[in-house]
């Protein structure tokens, strides 16, 4: 463990370990909605807006679902040691400096 990074207590812990899991099952919600857009596309009905509008509400929530991740993943980069994944390349090199 890095000398910059601070002690993770178990409220941090447990928060992150929920927000993880409900980021992670509104991921696997949307890809569902993908699953039922793409197996209307393949289907040998004639397309419907049904398709398309699966389609768009699997990928906000596969969207919504990475979006968070990257957000606990950010929030949890003090307790890690490690750099954030999303920093600006300005802020980002003067973290590396220091």
């Amino acid at each position: 463990m890095d000398e910059k990074s601070e002690p993770l207590n178990r409220t941090t812990f447990v928060t992150a370990t929920v927000l993880y899991l409900a980021f992670a099952i509104i991921f696997t919600f949307g890809a569902v909605f993908m699953i039922m857009a793409l197996y209307e596309l393949v289907s040998l009905q004639p397309a419907s807006s049904w398709s398309a509008f699966c389609a768009l509400i699997g990928l906000a929530f596969q969207l919504a679902g990475v979006v968070g991740l990257v957000m606990v993943t950010n929030s949890l980069a003090p307790y890690t040691g490690l750099l954030p994944m999303v920093m600006p390349k300005w802020k980002r090199s003067h973290a590396e400096q220091h």
